[in-house]
């Protein structure tokens, strides 16, 4: 963190990561595909970080939202949704995060990780202790 970060609001990197990984770990617990977090704090984005996944239909796309939706929800954030209803894109919009739920063929559309591959990858693995 830098020293304006805490004015901005920029979330401390254990912080972020602890977040995402629990997020993570939702989405994980409904097989999503691909499970990637980007950290976007340094770069001039509306966010801190991205989380970015997919699955094989909208069926199971609204499954991976759900869960994280009701993680979300345990974790006591707040947060928007949008997305459910055609489930090709589901967006959950956290504030400092924004999670991603894709089809297959509408994220290899968007290609949010390679729009975004100057940004560095946050390790998801839960650590040992």
């Amino acid at each position: 963190m830098t020293p304006g970060d805490a004015e901005r609001g920029v979330a401390p990197i254990d912080s972020l990561t602890h977040r995402l990984r629990r997020m993570s770990e939702s989405a994980e617990s409904k097989l999503a595909r691909d499970v990637v977090a980007i950290d976007l704090r340094a770069q001039a984005a509306e966010v801190d970080a991205f989380l970015i996944c997919h699955g094989t239909n909208p069926r199971h796309v609204k499954a991976i939202a759900e869960a994280v939706e009701d993680r979300l929800r345990e974790m006591g954030e707040s947060f928007f949704i949008e997305g459910m209803n055609e489930a090709s894109w589901v967006l959950i919009d956290c504030g400092d995060v924004a999670i991603h739920i894709f089809q297959e063929k509408t994220r290899r559309f968007y290609r949010l990780e390679e729009l975004w591959s100057h940004a560095p990858l946050l390790e998801m693995a839960a650590s040992g202790g």
